[in-house]
């Protein structure tokens, strides 16, 4: 998409600013979650939850008790867009745009399988139909022919 002139603004010039916005509020995001965990991180807590308790000797650890859930979401969120950028014109909007939904979805909480798919489905084709059909933004079709 061009970004056209200051005169005549093209089409790329708003997903641009809009993607520059969300990475600058993104970041003041981040540093508002990680400065002050950096600052309580020498700190222990004895209030007894059973999330600051150390798991028991001999007990299986999963990823998720070694780096923690939230981690883990963020960087399967984060692969998933990386996923979507990187094979956005082999596959095409419509299946990279499914895909990116069904890891979302699924990290995110929702664990009934059928209805991942059916939310990602439907959120892919309407993205489909809204952007290519309604607003006519051509976006790549890769092998599936919409």
């Amino acid at each position: 998409m061009k970004l056209g002139t200051f005169n005549a603004i093209g089409t790329g010039f708003f997903p641009l600013a809009l993607g520059i916005l969300l990475m600058v509020l993104s970041s003041v995001y981040l540093a508002q979650i990680v400065l002050p965990l950096r600052k309580a991180a020498p700190k222990e807590e004895t209030h007894g939850s059973s999330e600051a308790a150390p798991a028991a000797v001999g007990a299986p650890t999963s990823i998720f008790s070694r780096i923690g859930r939230p981690t883990v979401s963020v960087s399967v969120v984060a692969g998933s867009i990386i996923f979507f950028v990187i094979f956005l014109e082999v596959l095409g909007y419509p299946l990279c745009i499914f895909l990116m939904l069904l890891a979302m979805l699924r990290v995110l909480g929702l664990k009934n399988w059928i209805a991942v798919l059916v939310i990602a489905f439907i959120s892919a084709a309407g993205s489909w139909l809204l952007f290519a059909k309604l607003l006519n933004i051509l976006l790549p079709r890769g092998f599936i022919w919409l």
